[in-house]
């Protein structure tokens, strides 16, 4: 049986962790880089402790959902004129 202080040893380093990645990919996002996989992989370490990270990854999610059916819904057909 695992003691309660090694929980909670494994529940900071966690956090600490989900905040290193969050704090890396948002100093990536200008840089050439994974910033913004960084930054979402942060976020999905931290969703499973915290209300404010889990409903900023599920609006990133949707974000995400909406930029990809923006970009499929524009795809030019091969041949089709374009005015």
């Amino acid at each position: 049986m695992i003691s309660r202080a090694m929980l909670e040893a494994k529940r900071w380093a966690r956090n600490a962790f989900g905040f290193a990645l969050l704090v890396l990919g948002i100093i990536a996002i200008p840089t050439p880089g994974p910033g913004l996989l960084l930054f979402m992989l942060g976020l999905a370490t931290l969703a499973a402790e915290f209300a404010w990270a889990r409903k900023l990854l599920d609006t990133m999610k949707e974000l995400g959902l909406r930029l990809r059916a923006a970009v499929v819904a524009r795809r030019v057909v091969p041949g089709a004129r374009v005015s």
